[in-house]
C-alpha cells in the first residue's frame, strides 16, 4: 500500500525474529522484496535511526515500547498501533500517529502522509524529541519519583 503511493520508499527492518523467513517469503510473493533491507540484529541501533524518515511499530500487543522512545529521541515521527503503552508515549497528531491494530490501510495512509509531507514529519519528530526529554528522560522520571516520595512523607506527617 505504501509503495503504491510512494514508489521510492524503502523499508529497513532491524532485529531478528522467528518470523523473518516467513516475512521474506511474503515479500517475495508480493514482489516487494527489493524495497526491503533486513539489517538483522544490531547491538548499536542508533545509526539506523539516522537512516530513517519515519519509524513504525505494527504490534498487536505491546508494553512500553523502547523502540518508540528511541525513535522519538532520535527525532523521528512514529506511526504505531494504539496498543499497550503506545498511546502513553505518542501524542497522536503531534509526535506521530496511532492507528487501530490489524488495519493496514489506516496504517499505510499515515505513513504515506508523513513521507509526502516532510515538514509535518520534521515537526512531529521535533515534538517527539522534546516530549521524550521532558516526560521520559532519567531527569523527568527522577522528578516524578521525588514528587511521589515527598507526597508520601507529607501524608505520613499529617497522619501522625
Amino acid at each position: 500500500l505504501i509503495i503504491k503511493e510512494v514508489p521510492e520508499a524503502g523499508f529497513l527492518l532491524v532485529g531478528k525474529g522467528s518470523l523473518e523467513e516467513k516475512l521474506r517469503a511474503r515479500a517475495k510473493e508480493l514482489e516487494v522484496e527489493r524495497f526491503l533491507h533486513f539489517a538483522g540484529y544490531q547491538a548499536d541501533i542508533l545509526p539506523y535511526y539516522a537512516a530513517m524518515d519515519v519509524s513504525v511499530l505494527t504490534s498487536f500487543s505491546e508494553g512500553l515500547s523502547i523502540t518508540v522512545l528511541e525513535s522519538m529521541r532520535a527525532g523521528l515521527p512514529v506511526v504505531a498501533t494504539a496498543v499497550g503503552g503506545n498511546p502513553e508515549l505518542i501524542a497522536d497528531g503531534q509526535s506521530g500517529y496511532l492507528v487501530p491494530p490489524k488495519d493496514p490501510y489506516a496504517f499505510s495512509c499515515k505513513v504515506v502522509e508523513l513521507l509526502k509531507c516532510p515538514d509535518v514529519a520534521r515537526a512531529f519528530g521535533e515534538f517527539g524529541r522534546k516530549r521524550v526529554r521532558e516526560c521520559f528522560s532519567l531527569q523527568a522520571s527522577s522528578r516524578r519519583y521525588a514528587a511521589i516520595y515527598e507526597q508520601v512523607i507529607d501524608d505520613n506527617r499529617e497522619n501522625k
